[in-house]
């Protein structure tokens, strides 16, 4: 009895979910020295997300690679907008007067 092994039917990898986690990994580098990284995260978001579709309508494979893309833009769109507000809420200087009549 021999068991045969069936493959989709496209088996190319999904070039954009290459290219989006590459963006991914990089904005997160770049996203700890200026706020270019956000716009780097925010295209490689966008190509993650058409990558995913792509997939699920071709049957290629790299569908782990889109999510994995998907997350690491999500975060470096993320963790500086958290810096920005943790910053502005703990280190901006308040003029605290007290009236005294």
């Amino acid at each position: 009895m021999t068991h045969s092994i069936t493959t989709p039917k496209n088996t190319d990898l999904n070039n954009k979910s290459i290219v989006s986690l590459t963006f991914g990994i990089t904005a997160l580098f770049i996203g700890y020295f200026s706020l270019a990284g956000i716009a780097i995260a925010s295209i490689g978001f966008i190509l993650a997300f058409l990558s995913l579709r792509e997939i699920h309508y071709t049957a290629q494979r790299g569908r782990a690679l889109a999510v994995a893309a998907l997350t690491c833009n999500a975060l470096a769109i993320l963790l500086p907008l958290i810096t920005i507000m943790i910053n502005l809420i703990l280190f901006t200087p308040v003029d605290f007067k007290m009236v005294v009549s």
